[in-house]
């Protein structure tokens, strides 16, 4: 994935607008928010020159969503709750392409994608894989016993996993499941999101507010 833009948006209604801006997305920033509650969450549109809003109900009716990943014009958005669920939508237009795409029965936090094959991250402590054009799941127990997986980012053929109940970035072979290093980034502050810009990795911690 081509990567021109790399932004952060921290606000209380705001649960997540950490993304990767593609060459072809027409330089435009997708912010995912939520009411109080989690419920009636939204997508949002900004340009990412200037910041000017595009859509503020660029997508609506989500529950909590968290993760969001662009992948050509498919935007996949991850709800927290409705049973952790990852929607697939237009990302021109916003439109449905399958709302309920995958489940993941528990609460869904980010996304990656290598290929065809959707990673999902969720409160249980473990990263599914899926089809990303189906939502059939490959193994949906592909990693386990990881405390609180917040963030979760392809490098290469590595995935690396922001876990904020031990304050470490964890690092697994995306093909096989296997773990490289259980101490890849250490001492932390409850890292939630990822990012990556040539060999720079950066992690949002979300108790000291830092980056």
């Amino acid at each position: 994935m081509k990567k021109s833009l790399i932004t952060w948006v921290l606000a209380s209604t705001i649960s997540l607008a950490a993304f990767l801006i593609p060459d072809l997305a027409h330089a435009q920033l997708y912010v995912s928010t939520q009411s109080d509650g989690g419920t009636n969450g939204k997508v949002a549109t900004y340009n990412a020159n200037n910041g000017a809003a595009i859509n503020p109900n660029f997508i609506t009716g989500l529950s909590s969503p968290q993760g969001l990943l662009l992948s050509g014009n498919s935007l996949f958005v991850t709800n927290f709750f409705n049973n952790g669920t990852v929607g697939n939508y237009n990302a021109t237009t916003g439109a449905a392409n399958n709302a309920s795409l995958v489940t993941a029965s528990s609460g869904t936090d980010s996304l990656a994608l290598l290929g065809n094959n959707l990673f999902v991250s969720n409160i249980a402590g473990t990263i599914g894989e899926y089809n990303a054009t189906t939502g059939a799941a490959i193994n949906a127990n592909f990693i386990t016993g990881l405390g609180n997986p917040q963030g979760i980012l392809l490098f290469g053929n590595n995935l690396l996993i922001a876990d904020s109940n031990s304050n470490s970035v964890l690092e697994y072979n995306a093909l096989t499941g296997a773990l490289i290093n259980g101490s890849f980034i250490t001492g932390l502050d409850g890292p939630e999101m990822l990012a990556v810009m040539g060999n720079s990795l950066f992690v949002s911690n979300f108790y000291s507010g830092e980056v």
